[in-house]
């Protein structure tokens, strides 16, 4: 069994051993990201991420202040 990707074209192909080279073809859709949403996802990520970890760090200690008195 042979599996031929070809990004240019956007196709799979898989062919069994005896040459029929069109048992499946599977058509994928283009997935393109500019560098501005890219750059937008990064930069929430930067500001949410610590405040995450900081309201978890402290839920937990508290958590933990409460479970030990």
């Amino acid at each position: 069994m042979q599996i031929r990707l070809s990004p240019s074209m956007r196709s799979i192909t898989i062919s069994s051993s005896n040459g029929l080279l069109d048992l499946m073809k599977l058509k994928t859709a283009a997935r393109h990201f500019s560098y501005r949403t890219v750059f937008h996802t990064v930069l929430i990520l930067a500001f949410l991420l610590p405040f995450v970890f900081i309201l978890t760090a402290v839920m937990t200690l508290e958590g933990f202040n409460k479970c030990s008195s």
